[in-house]
């Protein structure tokens, strides 16, 4: 009896320790870095693709400002390119694509295409046949270590999606695993703005705050 109980009360905490599935608001660029912030507050450095993660249901006021380079080192406004008010459902991600103009556009679009108009050097991302070349490769290596250095080694030279970062977190079995290959590859994915869907993989939350910190934090 005593063993049952144990169970179900490890059982109710594993779920309670179990993230909610990722939502929030993406924000892209195609032509320029972009400060954004959030009720006034700076959500991150000045980037092409900006992902503000778990906000909780409710309307927010989104401003995002074109990061001029002389505003790198101070983080200061600049000129305003989007101030509306949106609503998030807390269920789902919701993404803000800044066009040409001076606004912005909601809804989805094709990252890929987003990032390669804005630099030449986001071409470089790894190509579908070399990708499951390299796919088999690292599944090939027996050991965890082995299998980030191949990958070290890859973001060195070459750029990512998000869905091919999410293929190669099936060649992981453990979070802790998981949360290195995450940090190693984020600089180099291209599609900065869906790197969520790589984050949800992960099972709790503890884990998906580790790096959703890192992401807040780096600097493109």
């Amino acid at each position: 009896m005593m063993r049952k109980f144990m169970f179900c009360c490890l059982l109710v905490l594993a779920t309670v320790l179990q993230a909610a599935p990722i939502s929030g608001i993406s924000i892209e660029s195609s032509r320029m870095p972009i400060v954004v912030y959030v009720d006034g507050s700076q959500v991150c450095h000045p980037t092409f693709s900006c992902f503000v993660a778990n906000l909780a249901r409710g309307t927010y006021r989104i401003e995002v400002y074109a990061a001029e380079r002389s505003d790198y080192q101070s983080r200061s406004r600049s000129r305003a390119l989007y101030s509306e008010r949106v609503y998030v459902s807390g269920r789902e991600v919701k993404t803000i694509v800044m066009n040409d103009r001076e606004g912005a556009s909601i809804g989805e679009r094709d990252p890929i295409t987003t990032v390669r108009d804005r630099e030449p050097r986001y071409s470089r991302v790894m190509s579908a046949g070399t990708f499951s070349d390299f796919f088999a490769k690292v599944k090939n290596r027996p050991f965890t270590d082995d299998r980030l250095k191949m990958v070290e080694m890859a973001v060195s030279s070459s750029y990512f999606t998000s869905d091919q970062c999410l293929r190669l977190t099936e060649l992981f079995s453990f979070d802790s695993e998981k949360v290195k290959l995450m940090k190693l590859m984020y600089p180099s994915v291209a599609d900065k703005g869906r790197f969520y869907i790589v984050v949800d993989k992960l099972t709790f939350s503890s884990d998906r705050n580790k790096v959703m910190d890192f992401v807040k934090n780096y600097r493109e």
